[in-house]
């Protein structure tokens, strides 16, 4: 396994493994089987990157959703901008990455980032049906729509990987990047420069 990029604010080497989130994205992609991302509290981070990657992502009618990391000027794709702009549209995608602007249920449906959204009281029971639904239809017909669906996004994956940690590599040696991870260990404002 090749080196991984070093912290933010440090020199840093440009990985030559793609590493876990490509793999983990990879394997929910082409699980030939579908897989539901069943959210029931805040989605963000690494819960947001693996969502994404699902084929389904259905939630409770109270949970908030989107990727919070721009505000502390940290760039980690993970394969989000990948992945998003092909859920919602490019104009939509910037929005949520850029801002870091979070969701609520209602909006998350309606960007068609959720698939389904149920109430709070009857979240399992819609959940569970569901699931009893996918599992008990036409699963190899399910499978062909996934690996047809997903097409595009894995024939461009491994590229698109390799491109996004070269850029994420430049952007931890910004002085916004240090700025950053010291507000928020700091839990206080950031004072970005643009450089």
């Amino acid at each position: 396994m090749g080196e991984r990029p070093a912290a933010y604010g440090q020199p840093a080497a440009i990985s030559v493994s793609p590493g876990p989130h490509h793999a983990m994205v990879k394997a929910l992609m082409t699980l030939p089987k579908p897989v539901v991302a069943a959210i029931n509290g805040r989605c963000h981070g690494a819960g947001w990157v693996t969502a994404l990657a699902c084929d389904f992502r259905v939630a409770r009618a109270d949970v908030l959703i989107g990727d919070i990391r721009s505000g502390k000027a940290i760039f980690a794709g993970q394969t989000v901008p990948l992945v998003l702009p092909r859920l919602i549209g490019q104009a939509r995608a910037m929005d949520l990455l850029v801002t870091g602007r979070v969701l609520d249920a209602a909006e998350a449906e309606r960007y068609g980032i959720l698939a389904r959204v149920w109430p709070e009281d009857t979240y399992e029971q819609d959940l569970a049906a569901f699931i009893d639904e996918l599992a008990n239809g036409p699963t190899k017909t399910y499978a062909a729509w996934k690996l047809t669906v997903n097409r595009s996004v894995l024939q461009e994956l491994d590229g698109y990987t390799d491109y996004e940690q070269r850029i994420a590599a430049l952007v931890r040696q910004t002085d916004d990047a240090k700025e950053g991870v010291a507000s928020f260990r700091e839990k206080r404002e950031p004072r970005f420069t643009g450089r």
